[in-house]
């Protein structure tokens, strides 16, 4: 049973994770793309919808494992920052800005994304780069 509060990450643990901020009764804020590219840039949105539709048949756990490296900002603060972006256009980049960097930006005022190919990890650290907001 999974049991989130306003505030947490939840990693959606599908073909390709994706991540998301709770905001409470049952919704989340997430960065979204149509079509993720390998290569470059393509058009995202913040959207914000209920976990159940976000996740699909896929599971999904709360993920707060930065919280030993970084401390969150208030929940508070985390659902309002979230929340203040529904409906902002941004640009997606695999490794540069996806959805668990975003996830990160709002609990931790930095970015960060764990990526894994196949039995190799590697940590990428984009703390000095910042989403270009398309208002």
């Amino acid at each position: 049973l999974n049991i989130a509060k306003p505030g947490d990450l939840i990693k959606i643990c599908g073909p390709n994770n994706h991540w998301a901020v709770y905001i409470g009764n049952g919704f989340v804020v997430h960065f979204d793309s149509p079509s993720a590219s390998s290569s470059g840039e393509v058009d995202g949105i913040v959207k914000k919808e209920k976990i159940q539709h976000v996740a699909g048949e896929y599971s999904w756990r709360v993920n707060n494992s930065y919280d030993e490296e970084y401390k969150p900002v208030s929940p508070d603060e985390i659902v309002k920052k979230a929340c203040s972006l529904v409906g902002v256009s941004l640009t997606y980049h695999l490794t540069k800005y996806n959805s668990e960097h975003f996830a990160t930006e709002m609990r931790y005022g930095k970015t960060e994304s764990l990526l894994s190919s196949g039995a190799q990890g590697l940590f990428l650290s984009f703390q000095d780069e910042r989403f270009i907001a398309v208002l």
